[in-house]
């Protein structure tokens, strides 16, 4: 094992292109066809595009009775995959926002909470209890400009559901203890804060991300990223380096400030890429940087922008190429790479 502890904080300003990064290791439709089934394939090519419920006045999300069909209307319906659940200005009152619990497992496409001309009557917290899922993938969570801000204490299920979520205004913040993340990627954006604290997010053992484009303050316990690809395998050297991705891995793109608590990166024996081009990223504990076990793994981290800062209160701020089993590849490209 080697181990970076050249103190005891450590900041990275914009680095050169050269030392930024480190490696440690037409189908034709027949005229016998009907004008109905040539409707049915084209619709079924573009895709359905998820409808909006919308809030009733209940304290309650399980229930037909807890939504409606139409803006302030009387019909009701069931939240189910395929919809996004609308929270506007009518007619759910101050006080059912303030003490929303879901009343039962929920399945939702995405999550819209309203602003601008139809802003929501008050913040709204839903209590913890049950399980809210957002599926399928590309499932989506807004807060519009000019929302209140919104708390999530109930547990949630993303589970291998890419997803992106936007705070759309700045002052206003996104409160989810226990986001539940998984294997995908997850996009955040806009210009508010997210305060996912003391939440993880381990994209696992598959080729997700954790994007954070927002430019407020995006605050988490741990970002795990298991691996970007299964094979990595180009040395970087001084005058042939090679650029992290911008849209895998972890990648911090906005003028954002990012409070981790610890980073790992490879943690599932695969390649690894991570990117800070903007913002002030920095973790209080330990960062991990390679922890594969296959010298064809490698890990890319590059700060090209904005700052990285590891302190640390456990004595190592950054483990550079972790040994995993018999694996000195990546030890000795990191050692390498380092001293030219």
């Amino acid at each position: 094992m080697k181990i970076l502890n050249v103190c005891r904080t450590e900041t990275v300003a914009p680095l050169s292109e050269a030392k930024a990064t480190v490696k440690i290791m037409k189908t034709s439709i027949s005229q016998k066809f009907s004008i109905a089934a040539v409707m049915f394939l084209i619709l079924g090519a573009m895709g359905v595009q998820a409808a909006n419920i919308f809030k009733a006045n209940t304290a309650t999300m399980s229930a037909s009775t807890d939504w409606t069909t139409t803006y302030n209307g009387s019909t009701g319906i069931a939240p189910a995959s395929g919809s996004v659940g609308e929270f506007t200005n009518s007619p759910v009152t101050a006080g059912n926002l303030a003490a929303m619990a879901l009343g039962g497992n929920v399945s939702l496409t995405g999550l819209q909470f309203d602003g601008g001309a139809n802003p929501m009557a008050g913040p709204l917290t839903i209590a913890s209890g049950s399980t809210l899922t957002l599926t399928p993938a590309s499932s989506t969570l807004i807060l519009e400009a000019g929302s209140p801000n919104v708390t999530i204490n109930c547990g949630m299920a993303e589970a291998n559901n890419s997803s992106t979520w936007t705070v759309t205004s700045a002052g206003t913040t996104l409160t989810v203890p226990s986001p539940g993340f998984g294997t995908a990627t997850w996009t955040f954006a806009g210009a508010g804060n997210f305060n996912l604290w003391p939440g993880n997010i381990d994209t696992g053992n598959g080729t997700g991300a954790v994007l954070i484009n927002s430019t407020g303050t995006f605050n988490a316990n741990d970002i795990g990223i298991g691996k970007t690809g299964s094979t990595t395998t180009t040395v970087p050297t001084a005058t042939v380096p090679v650029a992290a991705s911008a849209s895998q891995g972890f990648c911090v793109s906005a003028a954002s400030t990012v409070n981790l608590s610890t980073l790992e990166l490879s943690s599932q024996n695969g390649g690894c890429s991570s990117l800070i081009s903007a913002g002030n990223t920095v973790v209080s504990n330990s960062v991990v940087v390679g922890n594969s076990s296959s010298g064809t793994r490698a890990c890319y981290f590059q700060v090209s922008g904005g700052t990285f800062t590891a302190a640390t209160n456990t004595g190592t701020s950054l483990l550079i190429a972790k040994n995993n089993g018999a694996n000195q590849n990546s030890i000795w490209s990191a050692r390498r790479y380092r001293g030219q």
